[in-house]
This record gives structure tokens, sequence and C-alpha cells, in this order.
């Protein structure tokens, strides 16, 4: 059972409360266009101003969580450039001489 000590480390782990309410954000986006289309397939008895109202609500909060990720996290500096190798945390030694010789039987 894990102490209480690694459940606490491991709630800190993830995202920072501002980064997950911009997802979340920008998830109720998605979800709130997802559902103006299917309420325009199913029911067309449905006002089209109002389907049309909760597709542009839902793109507005889309494009408003991705515009504040950028402007929070700034992606384009921190760019990881992937032909400079990083350091992993893991020694890599060379094979010893002795041990790159293919062994005679």
């Amino acid at each position: 059972m894990a102490d209480t000590e690694d459940i606490q480390h491991s709630n800190t782990d993830g995202m920072p409360p501002l980064q997950s309410g911009l997802a979340m954000a920008g998830g109720l986006g998605i979800t709130l266009i997802v559902v103006g289309l299917a309420l325009g397939v199913l029911d067309a008895t449905l006002n089209s101003s109002t389907i049309g109202l909760l597709i542009l609500t839902g793109f507005a909060f889309l494009v408003g969580a991705i515009a504040a990720w950028f402007g929070v996290v700034q992606p384009q500096k921190h760019f990881d450039d992937i032909n400079v190798p990083k350091y992993h945390g893991h020694a890599h030694h060379e094979p010893a001489a002795d041990d790159a010789a293919p062994a005679q039987h």
C-alpha cells in the first residue's frame, strides 16, 4: 500500500491547475460543438440559430483555451530539438575491449 507521502507526491506530478483548467475549457468547447452538431442532425425541428449559437460558443471556448494555453505555456520558447541528445538519467557505458571480442569455442 502506498504511503501518504507517495500519494501527495503523485498528485503534484500532473499538469498545473491552470493548464488543467484550460484543457477542461477546450474539452468543453469540443463537447459543445459535438452536441450542437448532434442536435442539428437528430432534431430537424430545432431552431437553427440555437444550433449555430451552441456551435459558435463551443468554438469560442476551444479557440480561447488554445490561445490562453499558448500564452501560459509558451511552447515556442521551450522548443525541444530532437537532434540534440538530452540526458535521460542513465549513463551509457561502452563495452570493454575484452567484452566486445567474440567468444571462441
